[in-house]
C-alpha cells in the first residue's frame, strides 16, 4: 500500500491552472499558500480535490478566520507569517495554537529543526495531523538527511 500522497503546492493561482495541474500530475491534494477564499475553497472541492489552505501565523492571528474555510478544507496548515507566503523557515510562538478551537485537523509548518521534537510534543495539541518538515532537515534542495528525521521522529511516538 502507497500511504506517499502527491501534495501540489500553489499561491493565488488562477482555479483553471489548478485544474490543469491537477489532472495534468494526478495530484492528491493541492495546498494553497496565498489569499485565497472561501469561495476559491468551495469551487476547487465542488471538483473532488481535497484542500490544504494555509494560514499565515503571528501574534496577531486570529483562529476564528478558519471557521470560515473548515468545511471546503480537508486540513488546514499554520506556517509563520513572514516575508514569503510559505518557505520562511522561522518559527511562529506555537503556543498560539491552543486558541485554535476548529475541527479541521492542521498541519504544523516553519523552522522546524530536530530539536523541536520535544517541544511539539508537550503541547499537546488534539487536532495536529502532520509536520511539515523542510530546509533544516535538508542536506541539498528536496534531499532530506535520514537520519536527523528518524531521530526527529523518535521523540513524538
Amino acid at each position: 500500500m502507497n500511504d506517499v500522497k502527491k501534495v501540489g503546492v500553489f499561491v493565488n493561482a488562477e482555479i483553471d491552472f489548478v485544474l490543469e495541474k491537477v489532472e495534468k500530475f494526478e495530484l492528491d491534494y493541492v495546498q494553497l499558500h496565498g489569499r485565497e477564499t472561501i469561495f476559491y475553497c468551495e469551487q476547487l472541492k465542488k471538483q473532488g480535490i481535497k484542500i490544504i489552505k494555509a494560514f499565515s501565523v503571528d501574534e496577531r492571528f486570529k483562529f476564528t478566520n478558519t471557521d470560515f474555510y473548515q468545511f471546503d478544507c480537508d486540513y488546514f496548515l499554520f506556517d509563520t507569517k513572514g516575508k514569503n507566503a510559505g518557505g520562511n523557515g522561522t518559527q511562529f510562538n506555537w503556543e498560539l495554537l491552543k486558541k485554535y478551537n476548529g475541527s479541521t485537523p492542521f498541519f504544523l509548518s516553519g523552522g522546524i529543526g530536530e530539536a523541536d521534537a520535544p517541544t511539539i510534543k508537550a503541547l499537546d495539541l488534539s487536532q495536529l495531523y502532520a509536520i511539515d518538515v523542510n530546509s533544516k532537515f535538508e542536506i541539498e534542495p528536496a534531499l532530506k538527511e535520514v537520519n536527523s528525521l528518524k531521530r526527529f521522529l523518535e521523540p513524538l511516538r
